[in-house]
């Protein structure tokens, strides 16, 4: 199981959601988090938590796609 940090996480949340280059770039952050943070979490309950209030719920709507919103 991969144990992420809330640091590691926000670096990747900025690199490939927030400042995406290709929308396959935030595509593929979008699923990756999706992943981590579904039925078998490999996230901290509370860094899961945290990490969708101050980044997923203030992202900008108009650029979540079907995957950033499972």
């Amino acid at each position: 199981m991969l144990v992420s940090s809330l640091c590691c996480s926000l670096q990747i949340w900025a690199c490939l959601a927030e400042n995406a280059i290709y929308p396959t770039d935030r595509e593929a952050c979008f699923k990756w988090f999706a992943k981590l943070m579904g039925e078998e979490p490999d996230l901290d309950p509370e860094i899961t938590r945290e990490f969708f209030e101050k980044n997923v719920l203030q992202f900008d709507a108009s650029l979540l796609t079907e995957n950033g919103m499972t």
